[in-house]
């Protein structure tokens, strides 16, 4: 199961740093307040970068963002990130 262990935010981005990221045959998804980023990449099993191209959402609260997963082939919703740290 995937897991997130740290999140890294810059002014468009979150990096999510973990384990067992699905690489091949799934499409990762990314929300934070409702907001669904604009791309996800997987950039490895332990790395995902999340943008935002209007920069992330702005947030009153802090908040746990979502990442998930769909396989690509039937487009069926697999798999959440487990995850407990929040953004600021």
């Amino acid at each position: 199961m995937p897991k997130v262990s740290s999140i890294t935010k810059s002014e468009t981005t979150l990096v999510f740093k973990g384990t067992n990221f699905f690489t091949a045959d799934f499409d990762a998804s990314s929300v934070l307040d409702g907001v669904k980023a604009d791309s996800v990449v997987v950039d490895s099993a332990t790395q995902i970068t999340a943008t935002w191209s209007k920069g992330v959402p702005a947030l009153k609260l802090a908040k746990k963002p979502e990442l998930s997963f769909k396989t690509k082939t039937l487009g069926v919703l697999t798999h959440f990130s487990i995850i407990s740290e929040e953004v600021t």
